[in-house]
């Protein structure tokens, strides 16, 4: 069987060692800089949810626009994990990756 859709995008799946959200941010080749821009936050925000430092309190538009990100990577947001920041036993280098 052929792909129609060579360009399709292959299934996210997560590495459990890592944040998700660092990993959502790198499946679409974003820095935390570009990442905090597209959400309209700064990057010591993004910085703290991907440390685990602090969870994310979202306005509506922000919940949508975090739904379009997921979008594009082609993830529905409930199949997302229900944080942000490294799962407790992730070791401190993937805590602090750009």
């Amino acid at each position: 069987m052929i792909d129609e859709n060579p360009e399709k995008k292959q299934p996210f799946r997560l590495n459990p060692a890592v944040s998700p959200l660092i990993q959502l941010r790198k499946r679409l080749k974003y820095n935390r800089a570009e990442f905090a821009k597209r959400l309209g936050v700064d990057y010591d925000t993004v910085w703290r949810w991907e440390t685990g430092r602090r969870m994310p309190h979202l306005t509506w538009e922000q919940i949508q626009k975090l739904d379009e990100i997921f979008a594009s990577a082609g993830i529905r947001f409930k199949d997302f994990p229900s944080y942000l920041g490294p799962p407790p036993d992730a070791s401190p280098d993937a805590l602090d990756e750009e």
